[in-house]
């Protein structure tokens, strides 16, 4: 073990105040993906989600990668979701497959005032460049209809290839 030290330095943030939350996942040899987001704090006196509507702050979605097994990360970039938020849970690191594919599981969510026009279903981003695009992405859970949310979503892959999902409701 050694001390711990930051993903994303503060030069490497915008000017915005800021929290950030990366999940990690290493693709092949040394080389490491970091998915996650970045949640603008402008009112530093608010949590990161409002209690009266379950939205969260303004946020991005983003990626950052090392090819030294951590040692040195990339800047992070923004990622463009294949599914319009307006906000994402970051609940699990990305899940390289065998087949190639690469997936980030998470759940679709609301923003400050509680509005979404996806409402809250569990997905999971698709990408077929060990993250660098996220074009697509799979419908997990979605009991959107029962009035029903799913949270903290995995996936593993099991031996056969089939995907098995997990998830709080």
């Amino acid at each position: 073990w050694s001390e711990p030290r930051p993903l994303i330095t503060e030069k490497e943030t915008d000017s915005r105040r800021s929290t950030h939350t990366i999940r990690v996942a290493r693709l092949e040899g040394e080389k490491l993906l970091g998915m996650g987001a970045r949640f603008y704090r402008d009112n530093p006196s608010q949590g990161l989600t409002n209690r009266a509507t379950l939205g969260f702050v303004s946020m991005e979605m983003i990626t950052i990668f090392s090819q030294d097994g951590g040692q040195t990360w990339s800047p992070p970039t923004k990622i463009t979701p294949p599914l319009i938020g307006p906000a994402f849970e970051v609940c699990h690191a990305p899940k390289l497959l065998s087949s190639g594919e690469c997936l980030f599981p998470t759940q679709s969510w609301p923003d400050w005032e509680g509005q979404s026009k996806q409402g809250m279903q569990s997905v999971a981003f698709v990408s077929h460049d060990d993250g660098q695009t996220w074009p697509k992405y799979i419908t997990v859970f979605d009991r959107r209809a029962e009035g029903v949310a799913h949270f903290e979503q995995s996936i593993a892959e099991l031996h056969d290839g089939r995907l098995l999902a997990v998830a709080r409701s």
